[in-house]
């Protein structure tokens, strides 16, 4: 799947797109933990790349995917003045 089919599928359910590439150049599908993951400039990004996975998450599941084992926590308050906002986190 593309990433432009990925983002519209869920075409206006999320508040930002987050891209990321597996650290470790492995083939298998994995986690959105950072531990596993960088992230990836939108510059280099287009929409008719290949997602490896994606995930749709809101604040709590960004938390526990995203930045698990981070010093930091997600405010979707903050970020996007919208506490139900979701992030649309693709895998490169």
């Amino acid at each position: 799947m593309t990433i432009g089919e990925v983002k519209n599928m869920f075409k206006d359910q999320y508040a930002d797109v987050e891209y990321y590439r597996n650290a470790f150049n492995c083939t298998h599908q994995i986690d959105f933990n950072m531990e596993h993951c960088t992230g990836v400039d939108a510059c280099e990004v287009n929409d008719d790349m290949e997602a490896v996975s994606y995930q749709l998450a809101d604040e709590d599941t960004y938390n526990k995917t995203v930045l698990a084992n981070s010093e930091i926590a997600a405010d979707f308050e903050d970020w996007y003045e919208n506490k139900d906002a979701k992030v649309l986190c693709i895998l490169l």
